[in-house]
């Protein structure tokens, strides 16, 4: 019986699962103390993030569960296949307000 050896993280994937692909997600946690956390990617998967990864100036404080983030899928190092690359946190851009038009009728 031959056994196969393994796919390399960045072959033989299907592409939501392939390494470089820029993804979006949101953060389940991230421990500053401990500098690393997790991430769930809009695919439902969970990546390792480790501080060094986030680009700078984006660097989790405080409670940051939820924030919605983007990043690339990397190959993982020690107990982690893969893990989030070039993490910045998304800026979702303010809906504008419609212009209120107005009711007074004009006397001229």
């Amino acid at each position: 019986m031959s056994t196969s050896p393994a796919p390399r993280p960045d072959q033989d994937l299907d592409p939501p699962l392939a390494v470089g692909v820029a993804m979006r997600g949101e953060l389940l946690f991230f421990n500053q103390q401990s500098a690393h956390g997790f991430i769930r990617t809009e695919d439902g998967e969970r990546l390792y993030v480790a501080g060094a990864s986030f680009a700078l100036g984006h660097v989790p404080e405080g409670r940051c569960a939820g924030t919605l983030v983007e990043f690339t899928r990397g190959v993982g190092t020690g107990d982690h296949a893969f893990e989030a690359v070039g993490v910045t946190r998304v800026v979702e851009a303010l809906g504008g307000r419609a212009r209120l038009r107005s009711t007074r009728k004009s006397t001229r």
